[in-house]
C-alpha cells in the first residue's frame, strides 16, 4: 500500500499527540563505499562483492566529541515511529474504536486488512486511522462529519476502494489486536559475539576458542551482566534456562526499554570433538547482528569468512590497550546488501575510548543494524507473509457475526443481481 495521506488541514491545527500521529523518522544516510587507497590499507574489512562497508566521516568526529553520554537519547534508535504501540497508546481504552475487516474473499487484491479507527466526538475536526496490512501498518486521519469512516477513508485511499469491508462489534477485537501489535513490535534483541584470536581467519578457528583473553572479558562487562543462566526468567534469547545445555552463564542487559541477550562464543558449550562447533554456531549463526571481536595482529576481516544466510550486519571491534590508560575500540561495520544505512554513523579514525559513551554507541548501532537489516529482501517477504497469516487469522475469527459497513454498496450489489436474474429471465 502506498503512504498513507492524512486529511488536508493546516499543519498547526494539528495538536501535539496529532503530530506524533503522522510523523515519520527520516533516514537521510546514504551508504559510501569510496575508500581511497590510503584509507583502504587501513581498512579492518576487506572489500568484497555483495556487501556494503561504512565509511566513516570526519565530521561525525566533533560530532561524537559533543555527545553527552548522560543525555537521554543521545545516540537516537532509528524507526522510532515503526516501534510504538500505537493501538494500545493512542485508541485502545480511549473510548470506543470502531473496527473493520475485509471480506476474506477480497484477499486476492491486496491481502486481509484490519482497520482501527478513532471513536471521536463532535468537537474533533478528524480522527485517527490505523490500516493493518501484510506491508505493514499505516497511520492517517479522516474528517469527523459524521460521515461514513470507510467511505471517507477510501477517498484518501484509492488502492482500498474495491475492497468490501465489514465492522466488527465483537468486544474481544481489542485484545487480540493489542496481541498483534505486541507480536510485530521487537522490544527484544539477541546479539551475536565471536571471539577472534591473532592470525585467525577461518570461521572454524574463531568458533574454536574455548575461552576469551581478559580484554575480551572487559569488553564483555562493558557490554552487559553476566547472568546465571540456570532459573534465569528474564529474555533468553533462546539459550537454556532449565538444564544449562547452552552454558551456565551468559550476558544480559536491558537498554532503552529493550532486553538485549548476547550469544557469547566462549560461553556456549564448546566441544573438543566438533571441530565446527556447531551448537556454538547455532546460535550466532541465527542472529541478525554480529560482533566480531579481533585481537593481535590480523589481515583484514572478510564477511565472507562466516556462513551464515541470516548474519547480514557485522561489526569488527579490535582492542587497542596502552599501559596506564583505558583501553581503546577500533570499529568497522560492514554489511550485506540491501540493509539499509544506519546510524550512529562512524567517525574517522574510528576509534573509541572505553566507557559509557562508547557503550552507549555501540549498542544503539546494534540495535539500529537490526532494524535496518529488516529491510533486506529476505526479511522483507518473511515478515510480510508473517503479518498476512496474522491478519488473515483475525479477519477469519471475526467474520461471522460482522455487519457490512458500507450500506450503499450493499444496495448497489442487490440492484446488480437483480439486473442480472431480470436479464437472464
Amino acid at each position: 500500500m502506498s503512504q498513507a495521506k492524512t486529511f488536508s488541514v493546516g499543519k498547526d491545527a494539528f495538536t501535539a499527540a496529532e503530530r506524533e500521529w503522522v510523523t515519520q523518522t527520516p533516514n537521510i544516510l546514504q551508504w559510501s563505499d569510496e575508500y581511497t587507497p590510503e584509507a583502504e590499507k587501513k581498512s579492518l574489512i576487506e572489500k568484497v562483492g555483495g556487501f556494503m562497508r561504512e565509511l566513516g566521516r570526519p565530521a561525525f568526529t566533533d560530532a561524537y566529541a559533543r555527545i553527552d553520554p548522560k543525555v537521554a537519547n543521545a545516540f537516537p534508535l532509528i524507526e522510532a515511529d515503526k516501534y510504538r504501540h500505537y493501538y494500545k497508546d493512542y485508541l485502545h481504552g480511549t473510548g470506543e474504536v470502531e473496527s473493520f475487516i475485509s471480506h476474506v474473499e477480497d484477499e486476492n487484491l491486496v491481502g486481509p486488512v484490519v482497520i482501527c479507527c478513532e471513536g471521536g466526538n463532535r468537537e474533533q475536526p478528524r480522527v485517527k486511522v490505523l490500516i493493518h496490512t501484510k506491508k505493514g501498518t499505516d497511520r492517517t486521519f479522516i474528517p469527523n462529519d459524521g460521515g461514513n469512516r470507510i467511505k471517507a477513508l477510501k477517498a484518501l485511499q484509492p488502492g482500498l476502494s474495491s475492497i468490501r469491508f465489514l465492522r466488527v462489534k465483537d468486544p474481544r477485537f481489542g485484545k487480540d489486536m493489542l496481541d498483534y501489535e505486541d507480536k510485530l513490535i521487537a522490544t527484544r534483541y539477541k546479539f551475536g559475539i565471536l571471539y577472534c584470536r591473532a592470525n585467525q581467519s577461518i570461521e572454524d578457528q574463531m568458533y574454536n576458542n574455548e575461552h576469551g583473553s581478559p580484554l575480551f572479558e572487559e569488553f564483555l562487562n562493558m557490554l552487559g551482566e553476566r547472568v546465571r543462566m540456570l532459573g534465569f526468567s528474564r529474555f533468553r534469547g533462546g539459550l537454556d534456562a532449565k538444564t544449562d545445555t547452552t552454558g551456565a552463564h551468559s550476558v544480559y542487559t536491558e537498554y532503552r526499554g529493550q532486553e538485549i541477550m548476547f550469544h557469547v562464543s566462549t560461553l556456549l558449550p564448546f566441544f573438543p570433538e566438533d571441530p565446527q562447533q556447531v551448537e556454538r554456531k547455532r546460535h550466532l549463526g541465527n542472529d541478525v547482528v554480529i560482533v566480531i571481536f579481533r585481537e593481535g595482529p590480523n589481515d583484514q576481516f572478510s564477511p565472507l569468512t562466516i556462513r551464515s544466510q541470516f548474519n547480514h550486519v557485522y561489526i569488527v571491534i579490535t582492542p587497542e590497550k596502552k599501559e596506564g590508560k583505558k583501553t581503546c575500540y577500533r570499529v568497522a561495520v560492514v554489511c550485506k546488501q540491501g540493509v539499509k544505512p544506519f546510524g550512529p554513523s562512524l567517525p574517522e579514525p574510528a576509534l573509541f575510548r572505553r566507557g559509557r559513551k562508547f557503550r552507549e554507541f555501540l549498542l544503539t548501532k546494534m540495535v539500529n543494524g537490526e532494524r535496518a537489516a529488516f529491510h533486506a529482501k529476505d526479511f522483507v517477504f518473511k515478515f510480510s507473509n508473517t503479518r498476512r497469516i496474522q491478519l488473515h487469522d483475525i479477519v477469519e475469527r471475526y467474520m461471522e457475526g460482522a455487519i457490512p459497513a458500507e450500506r450503499n454498496n450493499i444496495l448497489a450489489r442487490l440492484s446488480r443481481t437483480t439486473s442480472t436474474l431480470t436479464s437472464s429471465t
